[in-house]
């Protein structure tokens, strides 16, 4: 069966990943019939007494996860003047108060913006004067970056976590603002699919970063078109994926305030509920660690980590069968390190694709034996894009022809 066959028949009419044209701000979209219509649905939909984030010794429920973001969201809310359309910084290592913050900022119509925490005090201000957040939610190292930033205007509010006071930034702490508001209910804010949902800055080729906007439809169809991906593969013949015995989860080995670590690492474990553990910083040997103590069976990374992995498993007797996926992006993945994945562990595929952040990282995608086959190829155009190839002119191109990819 070829893909597009397989579209036709897993997107038809009735089928769980049914597929509509629609217009969306004058522009012709094909849709998910059954997607989710905002990020707060995600989150409240899939509420369970099961593991969703694990940092360390801390283990929080999906369900945990859903009340700390309703008490973040009423205090923000109430407290804090947040209301639709208003941007809300997340300035933090990869803490499970990264994800809480997001889903409370999208469920009451703001707008999050997870700036990269690796800038330097300039990049921050720079940022801050460009979306002028009205609440900022940041770690120490962001705080005391902060506290010398020369745009974080005097009615900005600062929220700050895992981190002590400090002497030149007036601040909250994240637990005293999550108790003061825990059994709260989600307040009301008539969130909309197509309005605003998260704003992030990619650096690009020149000047400063550039702020890229996305609403929640185009958040959750991410999400949704990687889910349609494995399953076209299964209707293929190419892969069927496999159901582990346990609670899967994924190793979450890059910083949230990327594209892919965010979209394709994160809020993809969502739906199928999979736990994710999150690491301080990438550490090859804790890594393996994780996989082998949490069975995890994921890990969406670039080359370099998974190419860091494949040699540490090389010189270790760490037990890392449960893996069932090492997913890549973010930089061409040498032939090579496709093929040691596929001889990781007896279960284990190697995938990869390719995106943007303009596009919630979806694009092309390939995996198992199509990779393995193709270990150059960034894989076949989502179902719910287009490309096309065109010349200087602007004029489209054969397929095998060399020139400018458009999306």
């Amino acid at each position: 069966m070829s893909r597009r066959q397989a579209i036709k028949q897993v997107c038809a009419p009735g089928q769980p990943f049914e597929l509509k044209a629609t217009h969306i701000r004058g522009k012709s979209c094909r849709v998910f019939v059954n997607a989710p219509l905002t990020m707060h649905d995600l989150i409240f939909e899939n509420q369970s007494d099961l593991d969703f984030l694990i940092y360390e010794d801390e283990r929080l429920s999906y369900e945990t996860v859903y009340h700390h973001a309703t008490a973040l969201a009423a205090a923000l809310s109430s407290e804090y003047g947040v209301g639709k359309g208003d941007r809300v910084f997340i300035a933090m290592r990869n803490y499970p108060e990264w994800v809480i913050s997001l889903f409370a900022i999208a469920s009451i119509g703001a707008i999050a913006v997870p700036v990269n925490a690796w800038w330097n005090r300039n990049e921050l201000d720079f940022s801050l004067s460009d979306c002028e957040p009205r609440v900022v939610i940041a770690d120490e190292e962001r705080v005391a970056q902060l506290a010398d930033c020369d745009h974080i205007a005097s009615e900005t509010k600062v929220i700050r976590v895992r981190a002590p006071k400090h002497p030149k930034l007036s601040s909250t702490t994240w637990e005293a603002t999550i108790a003061a508001h825990a059994g709260s209910t989600m307040p009301e804010a008539g969130v909309e699919p197509d309005d605003d949902a998260i704003i992030l800055y990619t650096s690009g080729s020149t000047g400063h970063p550039k702020g890229v906007v996305s609403s929640h439809r185009s958040i959750l169809h991410a999400l949704l078109s990687w889910e349609l991906d494995w399953e076209l593969r299964s209707h293929m013949g190419i892969y069927e994926l496999q159901e582990p015995p346990h609670q899967g989860g994924m190793l979450l080995a890059t910083p949230l305030f990327h594209v892919a670590a965010c979209h394709a690492a994160m809020l993809s474990c969502v739906r199928v509920q999979r736990k994710v553990v999150c690491m301080y910083k990438w550490d090859a040997e804790l890594a393996m660690e994780l996989i082998e103590r949490e069975r995890l069976t994921s890990l969406l990374a670039t080359p370099a980590i998974s190419g860091d992995l494949v040699r540490a498993a090389k010189k270790t007797d760490h037990n890392l069968s449960s893996l069932l996926v090492v997913g890549g992006g973010g930089a061409p993945r040498p032939p090579e390190q496709v093929r040691e994945i596929d001889q990781l562990t007896h279960d284990v595929v190697p995938s990869t694709g390719w995106g943007m952040t303009e596009t919630n990282a979806i694009g092309a995608g390939i995996a198992a034996s199509d990779y393995l086959e193709r270990p150059t190829s960034s894989g076949q155009c989502s179902a719910v894009l287009d490309f096309r190839i065109v010349d200087e002119a602007g004029m489209e191109l054969a397929a095998g022809e060399r020139g400018e990819l458009q999306v």
